[in-house]
């Protein structure tokens, strides 16, 4: 069995198909998970394993959607979203201001450039 990938750059790099876009930025996972540890203020070790599991399968499945909305045209692969928006500004100043945050996320990010207008939801997914 090939070894899980910790970050970002081993996720594109472990031949499963999956690659990001050029200015796909990489986060700390880790960091963020321990901040949101550290926030959530739960009385049981069960509870907080389970909405840490919970924001990691987030971020996770935000990754995909960023890769596969950011595809070339043609490129379906079931993903959830499409750009609709081919400002690259736009998408530059999203990025920078989830960048800004102590702790960014790709799920924030995928949320924003939603909310922006960049991406949208595939008509039945």
């Amino acid at each position: 069995m090939p070894p899980v990938p910790t970050n970002l750059a081993d996720l594109f790099q472990t031949g499963t198909g999956l690659t990001g876009p050029a200015w796909m930025p990489v986060y700390d996972l880790a960091a963020y998970l321990t901040a949101a540890d550290q926030a959530t203020g739960w009385s049981s070790d069960m509870m907080a394993a389970r909405e840490l599991d919970r924001l990691r399968l987030a971020e996770y499945q935000a990754i995909v959607d960023l890769c596969a909305a950011f595809q070339p045209a043609g490129f379906d692969g079931g993903s959830h979203y499409q750009r609709v928006d081919p400002s690259d500004a736009r998408l530059i100043a999203i990025l920078a201001e989830n960048a800004a945050g102590p702790h960014p996320s790709y799920a924030r990010l995928l949320s924003r450039l939603v909310e922006s207008g960049v991406l949208a939801r595939r008509a039945g997914a």
